[in-house]
């Protein structure tokens, strides 16, 4: 259906239980939420002077830090059933702030340590009411069904996700979104797919780019619901595409992201010819998760989606588990919309 990214580098299985063990011997059981600064030094300590197996420092470092994706398979990772209890589809929230393992968290970390990139995180239906009552935020963000949210376009969805970029509506979004398989059990075909800002590009007439390259557009910040509320209006008004031709950044999610004015007709028919370029399975790339696979996605420069293709267990496919993060680059966001830096290189953003 869609054409299988090529992967940048394997981890042999030796290595693989080695960096697990480095990692819990470093983290000691330190919560990322809980002792958000503790785990962030010992994790740093891990990246500076621990034990990481050579195909892991050496697989990173060529990775470049433009690629608008990377893929890496046979990561350590937290094993359900081992390591943590599977969670359930009524509060997996409650089960992750219950859970001991952190090996996950401390891999995405250290993909971001090696690559020099600072962790964001914004409020998200992943916290828990011991968490905002606590001002805890989270750094690393499970990917899981929550029944409640099995119909909305969250995280938390049993179903598709159309085509987006993580938190698409906020005025500050993460420039990076690498994904990491936890536990993906069943033969079930769920793809992760991305598309490229030129690849789009190329397929438009310049007429339609250059409406899209206008700030006449806005995106309702609203992922629990399917369709965009605009009710609910992203701040500023933005365009889909960039007009500095020195970038391929967009703003874009499908069926959400819609022109300021109900009647302007050219741009709806701008955000038409968009949905009809990406409709095409030729446009996009992608992989369907295996445990301890990570793919890295650019996310200002292309969109992703999740799309099923074949559901040969669908009780399996509420148990599938996969865990993100939020990167930026080296620049500091601006002071003033810095709620709080809670650990060195990673900042939490209200809007």
């Amino acid at each position: 259906m869609y054409k299988e990214l090529p992967a940048n580098f394997w981890l042999p299985t030796a290595e693989k239980i080695a960096m697990f063990d480095s990692i819990t011997a470093a983290i000691r059981g330190i919560s990322p939420e809980r002792q958000t600064r503790e785990f962030f030094e010992a994790v740093f300590g891990l990246a500076k002077h621990g034990s990481l197996p050579l195909t892991f420092r050496d697989g990173i470092h060529e990775i470049k830090a433009h690629q608008p994706f990377a893929l890496i398979h046979g990561l350590p990772h937290d094993r359900a059933g081992i390591d943590f209890a599977p969670y359930d589809n009524k509060n997996p929230q409650q089960q992750r702030w219950e859970k001991q393992s952190h090996v996950t968290e401390a891999v995405l970390l250290l993909y971001a340590i090696l690559r020099d990139r600072n962790l964001i995180t914004y409020r998200t239906v992943n916290q828990n009411a011991d968490e905002m009552a606590q001002h805890h935020y989270v750094s690393f963000h499970d990917i899981f069904p929550q029944e409640k949210f099995y119909d909305t376009q969250s995280s938390r969805t049993n179903g598709k996700v159309d085509w987006h970029q993580d938190l698409a509506g906020k005025r500050h979004r993460p420039l990076n979104v690498p994904i990491i398989g936890v536990h993906v059990p069943g033969d079930n075909r769920i793809w992760t797919v991305f598309a490229q800002t030129p690849d789009i590009l190329n397929r438009l007439s310049p007429k339609t780019i250059a409406v899209l390259m206008q700030e006449r557009f806005f995106t309702p910040n609203d992922v629990l619901v399917t369709a965009g509320d605009p009710s609910l209006r992203s701040e500023p008004p933005h365009s889909v595409f960039s007009p500095d031709p020195k970038t391929h950044d967009m703003c874009y999610f499908s069926k959400r992201t819609r022109p300021l004015r109900d009647d302007d007709e050219e741009a709806w028919l701008a955000i038409a010819q968009i949905e009809n370029v990406l409709s095409d399975p030729s446009i996009a790339r992608g992989i369907i998760f295996q445990d301890g696979s990570l793919l890295s996605m650019n996310n200002a420069e292309g969109v992703h989606a999740k799309f099923i293709e074949l559901l040969t267990d669908p009780s399996a496919a509420t148990l599938r588990h996969l865990m993100k993060s939020f990167e930026i680059g080296k620049k500091t966001p601006p002071a003033e919309l810095v709620l709080e830096q809670v650990a060195r290189k990673m900042y939490v953003y209200d809007r």
